[in-house]
C-alpha cells in the first residue's frame, strides 16, 4: 500500500493516482515501487481526454497554493515590519535626535513607536526635557509669561515647579520696574509689594516712597510728605526723616482740630518752619477751651507749656498759675515749677521764683548729662547766681560729648562758640586729627596733632597719650612697605681697640658688592596702642674684609625677627648678635660686625654698612 503525499490516502501499490485526490504517484514523496515496472508502463502515451478531471485539478491547486504561499510570505513580511523593523527605526531615530538636543523630534519619534521597548517613559521625558529647555530660553531672553507656561508643562522635571514660580515673580519685577520708568509709581509698588523679599523689591519700594516724600517736602506739602515717610518706614530706616514726620502730622492733626496732638508733635520739631508759632496756637486753643469749661488748673497748665505773654491772660488764671509754681517749688519738682512761674508772668514774685526754678532744674538737667536743656535753663534764668558761668560749662561738657561720639564736626561747631575756655581751641585741633584719622590721613593726622598743645587736657580722653601713639603710627606707617639699598656700595669700617680707653679708627670702603639685598618691614597695631615690628633682612655677610679677597670671601645670610608691642619708632634694631639695623631720616643703615681676636690687648671688629631706601 502507498500513501498520498497531498491527501494522506492510502491506495494500492499498483495505482498511479491517489483514488482520493488524483494526484499522480510520481508527484507523490511517499510512493513506495514494490516492484518494477516496465518502462513503457511508466511513461504510457498520454491522452487528455483520458484524464479530464484531473487536468482541471491540477491547475486550480497549483495556482491556489502558489497564491497561498505569496499570501503567506506577503503577510509574515508586513507583520515583521509593521511590528519590529518600523518600530525600531523610529525608536533608533527618536533616541538620536534626543542625544542631540532635538527633543521636539524626539518626542514625535518616541510616540510614533508607541508600546516598543521604553518609547512611553522615553516620550514623557522629551516632552519634559522640550517645555524645560523651551522656558529656559524664554526666560533668559525676558519673556517670562511664556517661561512660566512652558515650565509648568514641565511638571515635576527637575526644578521646573520652582522655575515657574521664579518666572512668575521675574515677570511681575520686571513689569514694576518698566512701571517706575513709567512715572507709574502707585502702579509698580503694588506690584512690588506683592513680591515680598524678591531681589531688590523691599528697597524699591523704599526709595520710591522716600522719594515721593522728598519731592513733596520741595513742594511744600508736608502732609503728604508725611504720609509717605510712615509708609517708607514699613522697609527701610526713615533716619533724619523724623522731622517731616512730626511736622507734616503735626499740620494734619491741627487741620482736624487735634491740637493736643499736634502740641506733642510740634514740640518735636523745636524751631523747624513755624513749628513755634503753631505750638502756641495749639495751646491757644486748648487754654481757651480749659478756660471756657472753668478747668483752670488744666489752663494753667497748657499755659505754662505754651510760653504765652501772660499780660492778656485772665489774672485768675495767673494766680492759679502762681500757686501750681510755689507748690511744685516747694515739692522740688523744678520743672514744673519753672512751667508755672513763668506762665504766671509778674504776679507777685513770679519772675524771681521762675528764676531759681530755673536755675535748679538746670542743674539737674546738667548732672543728668543733658547739657543742651540745661543750657536752655541756665539761659532764662539770667543772673540768677552763677547760671552764666554753668551755662558755659554745659555748652563746653556738650561739645566734649559730640567728640566722644565721634560726632565731630558738630563738636567743632560748638567748641569754636566757647573761644578761649579750658582748651576749646585745642580740642578743635584734637578733633581736625582725628577727621583725618578716620580716613585713612595718618600723616595729616600726626601734623594736626603735632600742633596740639602738650598741656591739653579733657576729662575722658588722654590727648597726650592719643598725640603720641597716632604720631608714631604715621612714623611707623612710613616705614611699611620694601626697602633697597640705596647704592652698590659696602663700607668696611675698622676699629683697632688698644687697652680699655685708647682708640684709632681706620676707615676704607669696598664698591660694588651689594646688588640683590632688600629688606622688608610689615607694621601691625594692636589694641592697646602699641605695634608689633617684623623685620626680614637679606644682605651679603663679608668673612674677610681685604680688597684683594672680598669678593671671594662673602655669603648672602638673612634674618627675619619681629619686635612686640612698640610704642615709639626705635632708631636701632638689633636682629641678631652681630648684626644690627638703624634708621634715621628715613634711611636705614645696615650693620654686620665679626670680632677677630689676635692677642689679649688687641681686639679688631669689623663692620660692612649699607644704607637703604623705600622701592619707588
Amino acid at each position: 500500500m502507498k500513501t498520498c503525499s497531498n491527501c494522506g490516502a492510502q491506495f494500492p501499490d499498483n495505482d498511479l493516482n491517489c483514488p482520493n485526490c488524483g494526484l499522480p504517484e510520481f508527484l507523490s514523496q511517499s510512493v513506495s515501487v514494490s516492484e518494477e515496472i516496465p518502462e513503457d508502463d511508466l511513461f504510457p502515451e498520454y491522452d487528455e481526454t483520458d484524464y479530464p478531471v484531473f487536468r482541471k485539478r491540477r491547475k486550480h491547486i497549483s495556482v491556489f497554493a502558489l497564491l497561498s504561499i505569496l499570501v503567506v510570505f506577503a503577510t509574515a513580511g508586513i507583520a515583521i515590519y509593521s511590528l519590529v523593523l518600523s518600530p525600531l527605526q523610529k525608536y533608533n531615530r527618536a533616541a538620536e535626535a534626543f542625544e542631540a538636543g532635538d527633543y521636539q523630534t524626539a518626542l514625535t519619534g518616541f510616540e510614533g513607536a508607541a508600546g516598543f521597548r521604553d518609547s512611553k517613559e522615553r516620550a514623557a521625558e522629551a516632552y519634559s526635557l522640550l517645555h524645560y529647555t523651551n522656558g529656559k530660553t524664554a526666560y533668559e531672553s525676558g519673556d517670562f509669561e511664556k517661561a512660566k507656561a512652558e515650565f509648568s508643562a514641565a511638571g515635576n522635571y527637575k526644578d521646573s515647579a520652582e522655575l515657574a514660580l521664579e518666572s512668575e515673580r521675574a515677570g511681575r519685577y520686571a513689569k514694576a520696574v518698566s512701571m517706575l520708568s513709567a512715572g507709574q509709581t502707585d502702579e509698580a509698588i503694588e506690584e512690588l509689594k506683592l513680591l515680598g523679599d524678591y531681589k531688590d523689591s523691599r528697597e524699591l519700594i523704599f526709595s520710591t516712597l522716600s522719594g515721593k516724600g522728598d519731592q513733596a517736602v520741595l513742594n511744600g506739602d508736608f502732609e503728604k510728605a508725611a504720609e509717605y515717610y510712615g509708609k517708607a518706614g514699613e522697609y527701610g530706616s526713615i533716619a533724619g526723616k523724623e522731622l517731616y514726620i512730626s511736622y507734616g502730622s503735626g499740620l494734619k492733626a491741627v487741620r482736624e482740630g487735634n491740637y493736643e496732638q499736634a502740641a506733642g508733635l510740634f514740640e518735636k520739631t523745636g524751631d523747624y518752619m513755624d513749628s513755634a508759632e503753631q505750638l502756641q496756637k495749639c495751646y491757644s486753643h486748648l487754654v481757651e477751651k480749659a478756660v471756657a469749661a472753668n478747668d483752670l488748673e488744666t489752663a494753667a497748665k497748657y499755659l505754662a507749656k505754651s510760653g504765652l505773654q501772660t499780660s492778656g491772660v485772665n489774672a485768675n488764671l495767673r494766680e492759679r498759675c502762681y500757686s501750681l509754681g510755689i507748690e511744685a517749688l516747694d515739692k522740688k519738682d523744678y520743672g514744673k515749677a519753672a512751667e508755672f512761674l513763668k506762665a504766671a508772668g509778674d504776679y507777685k514774685d513770679a519772675k524771681q521764683k521762675g528764676k531759681q526754678a530755673f536755675y535748679m532744674q538746670g542743674t539737674v538737667l546738667m548732672k543728668a548729662g543733658s547739657y543742651l536743656e540745661a543750657s536752655n535753663y541756665f539761659q532764662i534764668a539770667g543772673d540768677y547766681k552763677d547760671s552764666k558761668a554753668l551755662r558755659k560749662e554745659c555748652v563746653y561738657l556738650r561739645a566734649v560729648a559730640k567728640f566722644e561720639a565721634n560726632e565731630l564736626d558738630e563738636a567743632i561747631a560748638i567748641f569754636k562758640q566757647l573761644g578761649d575756655y579750658k582748651y576749646a581751641k585745642e580740642l578743635i585741633k584734637v578733633c581736625n586729627a582725628e577727621s583725618y584719622y578716620a580716613t585713612g590721613l595718618l600723616n595729616e593726622a600726626a601734623a594736626a596733632y603735632s600742633k596740639v598743645s602738650t598741656k591739653a587736657s579733657v576729662t575722658g580722653f588722654n590727648i597726650q597719650a592719643r598725640r603720641a601713639s597716632v604720631i608714631t603710627e604715621a612714623a611707623l606707617s612710613k616705614m611699611k612697605g620694601e626697602w633697597t639699598a640705596k647704592s652698590n656700595n659696602a663700607y668696611a669700617n675698622v676699629v683697632y681697640n688698644f687697652g680699655w680707653r685708647k682708640k684709632t679708627k681706620n676707615k676704607g670702603s669696598v664698591k660694588g658688592l651689594v646688588d640683590g639685598q632688600d629688606l622688608w618691614f610689615g607694621v601691625r597695631e594692636n589694641l592697646d596702642g602699641t605695634f608689633d615690628i617684623t623685620i626680614q633682612v637679606t644682605y651679603f655677610c663679608f668673612k674677610s674684609y681685604s680688597r684683594r679677597y672680598v669678593k671671594d670671601n662673602m655669603g648672602i645670610s638673612s634674618a627675619v625677627k619681629t619686635f612686640v608691642r612698640v610704642r615709639t619708632l626705635p632708631s636701632t634694631f638689633k636682629l641678631s648678635s652681630n648684626l644690627t639695623l638703624k634708621y634715621s631720616k628715613g634711611e636705614f643703615i645696615l650693620e654686620h660686625a665679626r670680632d677677630v681676636k689676635k692677642s689679649k690687648k688687641k681686639k679688631v671688629v669689623y663692620r660692612s654698612i649699607v644704607k637703604y631706601r623705600r622701592v619707588a
